[in-house]
């Protein structure tokens, strides 16, 4: 179970969505330093723990579905032929269930406790990542 849940995680390529996760931060805490809010409120507070959420959960999203699409071709290459779904740690089906269920929560989570604008791009991010950055890679 242990080594399951390892692999999930490693598909989420959790050091590249912390930097992201690090860029959020620093671009709400920059936006409300721009208003003179230095985070005083809880509601400051309560806003970054959901724009955290969310942008985790879109962020893991992308990566999950960018493996699945290039698991081929991550079997041919040193650096990457050891990831979960290219050993068959994990199957494609559950990986798409988990990437899809983690991009809908985090939009979800932006949607209703960040605002619509921040979610939208969040989910279009997703996918121009998917559907134009993945297969222009190939090129």
């Amino acid at each position: 179970m242990r080594e399951k849940i390892s692999n999930y995680i490693e598909l989420t390529k959790p050091r590249i969505t912390m930097l992201v996760l690090v860029t959020a931060y620093l671009g709400y805490y920059l936006g409300l330093r721009s208003q003179d809010n230095h985070m005083a409120s809880v509601d400051s507070w309560i806003v970054l723990f959901y724009l955290l959420l969310g942008t985790w959960g879109t962020s893991a999203s992308a990566a999950v579905l960018n493996q699945l699409i290039e698991r081929r071709q991550d079997a041919e290459m040193m650096r990457t032929k050891n990831r979960p779904l290219v050993r068959g740690s994990i199957q494609w089906v559950p990986a798409l269930v988990f990437g899809i269920i983690l991009g809908a929560c985090g939009f979800f989570f932006l949607y209703s406790f960040v605002n619509h604008i921040t979610a939208w791009i969040s989910a279009s991010t997703i996918f121009l990542y998917i559907f134009v950055y993945t297969p222009s890679k190939r090129i």
